[in-house]
């Protein structure tokens, strides 16, 4: 029996309406479009996440697409889909629109997309169902609880063995992300002393200057480029110690300052290794 486990939405969506009125101009933003509908038939090779939303509810029968963000950045080529759509759009922002007949959203109780070379951080953003009301088209913010995932390896169902949780960084500098940014483990998130850096920065800057002036040239000439380099990279490894690097891959979700002693604590949404065994 599969094993679905429900998203978490991002707090921001939270606070979207239900409903939005999308303009005439709607599809007008879809800059690439997808090939006819046997796009992607093929099965996936290697693990896959398979994200599955839910259609039974009251409402589906008015539901002619759906508009869904995955991140990281998917290419349609790594999708897979049932039931396939009619029509599939990509714009250049990483917005997916799926294109049905109602008469397939009728029979359908779940849509599912999954990620071909996917990984457990593989989240979607934001869902949305596209449906004709009251003679308008509106959207309809697919709830959370809607939306659930699987994992596959070697086309097997499997549980991942991981959990989304919140690490907290500290940061005794100048934080050099915000809020919702993903983020790539040893990715530089802090600066330790800016004013430090500064410094180097501008060393770095004058011994570049040196080395292209009339005197460097003649120098370099003269007795080759060892000095330089070596200065250069004694400047380049005391400049990368100034930086804090990001442990973990995942989401940035907040910044607080320590009133009291003046840290930064930078708070991390990432997928660990779960300590529970989930029954199969």
């Amino acid at each position: 029996m599969l094993k679905l486990r429900s998203l978490k939405f991002l707090a921001m969506l939270a606070s979207i309406g239900a409903l939005f009125v999308l303009g005439a101009t709607q599809t007008a933003s879809l800059a690439s479009k997808g090939t006819d509908a046997g796009l992607a038939i093929t099965p996936c090779n290697g693990p896959s996440k398979v994200f599955s939303l839910d259609t039974s509810h009251s409402e589906a029968s008015l539901v002619s697409a759906v508009e869904m963000r995955i991140a990281p950045a998917i290419a349609i080529a790594q999708l897979r889909f049932n039931p396939q759509p009619d029509e599939i759009l990509l714009d250049q922002n990483g917005l997916l629109e799926l294109r049905y007949s109602q008469s397939v959203m009728k029979q359908s109780e779940q849509l599912q997309v999954e990620v071909c070379g996917a990984s457990p951080t593989q989240v979607v953003r934001e869902a949305y169902w596209i449906m004709h009301a009251s003679g308008q088209l509106v959207a309809q913010m697919v709830s959370a609880d809607n939306i659930s995932w699987t994992w596959k390896e070697n086309g097997e169902n499997v549980i991942p063995g991981t959990q989304l949780t919140v690490k907290e960084i500290s940061c005794a500098g100048q934080p050099l992300v915000q809020p919702m940014q993903l983020i790539a483990q040893a990715q530089p998130i802090c600066v330790k002393d800016p004013e430090a850096l500064n410094k180097l920065t501008a060393q770095m800057n004058r011994a570049a200057q040196d080395q292209t002036s009339f005197f460097g040239k003649v120098s370099t000439l003269l007795f080759g480029t060892k000095k330089f380099d070596e200065q250069m990279t004694k400047l380049n490894t005391q400049m990368q110690q100034m930086y804090l690097y990001s442990p973990y891959d995942g989401t940035v979700q907040g910044i607080t300052q320590d009133t009291l002693n003046g840290m930064n604590w930078i708070k991390l949404q990432v997928e660990e290794s779960s300590k529970v065994s989930v029954a199969q």
